[in-house]
């Protein structure tokens, strides 16, 4: 999305270190996982780029488009991922709506 569409302050990035596997569950499994990532930092895009191996990573926070439209999400990643989206503030109201793996 284009940043003039969204009105947002930033977006949450947290690293875990030292995760094994490519299944997304390799990292919500991960006994740090969601506490205690190894960095958190944040982001004015819904992009990131770290390479190494064995890491997982989650972008999350809150996002309002400036007027009500269509919208297209997207994902790319060298290993699996997902892309969750909820219709309100509400967390537990997140679907997924794409997915690699």
């Amino acid at each position: 999305m284009a940043q003039n569409f969204v009105h947002f302050h930033g977006l949450n990035l947290h690293t875990w270190d030292n995760v094994c596997g490519f299944a997304v569950e390799s990292l919500t499994y991960f006994i740090l996982y969601p506490n205690a990532p190894s960095k958190r930092r944040i982001i004015n895009n819904f992009e990131s780029y770290k390479t190494g191996k064995d890491f997982g990573q989650r972008i999350f926070g809150y996002i309002q488009p400036n007027s009500t439209n269509d919208y297209n999400f997207g994902i790319s990643s060298e290993g699996n991922s997902e892309l969750w989206l909820s219709t309100d503030a509400t967390p537990s109201n997140s679907r997924r709506i794409a997915f690699i793996g």
